[in-house]
């Protein structure tokens, strides 16, 4: 609880996986992968429960051997590859008010971005709370301003942006910037009141990360990558 404010953390964990599969419980420098956003939401001490949304028994296994409560298995309808985790998100709503559990902010951290800190939870849940916002989301900027972002088309290219700055010094470029999945945060009652609920609202605070925190593991590749960072870290 921060601020009078109860804060469920929930990890969706689908089991299929296309790009890797069994990449959430695939062992990363010596741990399974989902482990590492369970490991670092249990040092956030202002978060009430930590509920991992599988559709999984291995998964749950794991989680539940990481000190992790897993009450139920995701509804198999909503763990389809084309499934939106915002019903996953719905349906541990419901089941948590059955059990006369009532919370106000909704965290959404996906197990593929492993590198988040402590640090960094602590601070989104303060901002959020503090600029009374409904939502907050984690973006990184991008390497390219998107003046210098080319389309090809019919063999065709040609600036993303219809202007003539592509060539201008870099300091006079827009910086962009993209979502990374490292944290999502929304006020309960938000989601209730949306025609069409989703875990971004009009009034989204951005929180900025570092781009070297902000890889998302896709496939095999993204996964060794993140594993030559955390090796390396460790060896310092």
């Amino acid at each position: 609880m921060y601020k009078d404010k109860r804060i469920l953390a929930i990890i969706p964990a689908r089991g299929g996986s296309k790009g890797l599969p069994g990449k959430n419980i695939r062992e990363l420098c010596g741990k399974p992968l989902i482990n590492w956003a369970i490991d670092t939401l249990k040092k956030v001490s202002c978060i009430d429960r930590i509920f991992v949304s599988t559709d999984s028994e291995e998964i749950a296994r794991v989680a539940r051997e990481d000190g992790v409560d897993v009450p139920f298995l995701r509804n198999q309808l909503l763990a389809k590859d084309n499934s939106l985790v915002i019903d996953a998100v719905f349906e541990a709503l419901h089941y948590f008010s059955t059990q006369e559990e009532k919370y106000d902010i909704i965290l959404l951290i996906e197990p593929t971005s492993p590198l988040r800190t402590v640090d960094m939870v602590e601070d989104c849940i303060r901002k959020m709370i503090s600029s009374q916002a409904s939502s907050l989301a984690t973006y990184s900027e991008l390497e390219v301003p998107i003046e210098r972002i080319w389309c090809i088309e019919n063999d065709q290219a040609y600036t993303y942006v219809k202007n003539d700055m592509a060539f201008r010094s870099r300091q006079s470029l827009t910086k962009v910037y993209k979502l990374n999945g490292l944290l999502y945060a929304i006020q309960t009652k938000k989601l209730f009141e949306m025609d069409v609920p989703q875990v971004i609202t009009k009034d989204v605070v951005p929180y900025i990360t570092p781009r070297e925190i902000s890889t998302d593991i896709d496939d095999i590749h993204d996964f060794e990558y993140i594993e030559y960072l955390i090796s390396s870290k460790n060896e310092k």
